[in-house]
């Protein structure tokens, strides 16, 4: 992705504790990204 320039528009989200891999920030991140672009 850095080969592409992409990365820059990736966001990662780590919360303590999370075993699974989308946690409740990551989904609302998702949410707003997609309410503002779309």
């Amino acid at each position: 992705m850095s080969a592409a320039k992409l990365d820059k528009h990736v966001t990662c989200l780590w919360a303590a504790g999370v075993r699974h891999r989308i946690t409740p920030e990551a989904l609302s991140a998702t949410v707003a990204f997609f309410r503002q672009h779309l």
